[in-house]
């Protein structure tokens, strides 16, 4: 049972509570998960949380996702994940 506390999750694990916010309405979850994505935002993880950013509707993800790709683009473009995910979005 959710009770407004979220202590201490990874970035994964806040994919996946995120998803189940979303899924059942629980909105102040899906803020809080949201939050912890962009804290825990990296070069290593910032593909698959645009994903959800853009999935699940959540503009304000989508802008700070965004940003941290246009700050690192140089690094990100050559990444197995980004190649990855600009194809799928030609397809």
């Amino acid at each position: 049972m959710y009770c407004d506390v979220v202590e201490d999750i990874g970035w994964k694990d806040a994919c996946l509570l995120y998803v189940a916010a979303h899924t059942y309405a629980i909105y102040s979850l899906k803020q809080k998960c949201s939050m912890i994505l962009r804290e825990s935002c990296c070069l290593s993880n910032v593909c698959e949380i645009i994903k959800h950013a853009y999935n699940y509707e959540d503009e304000y993800l989508k802008t700070f996702t965004k940003q941290y790709i246009t700050g690192h683009y140089r690094e990100i473009k050559e990444a197995n994940e980004w190649k990855l995910l600009v194809a799928a979005k030609e397809n």
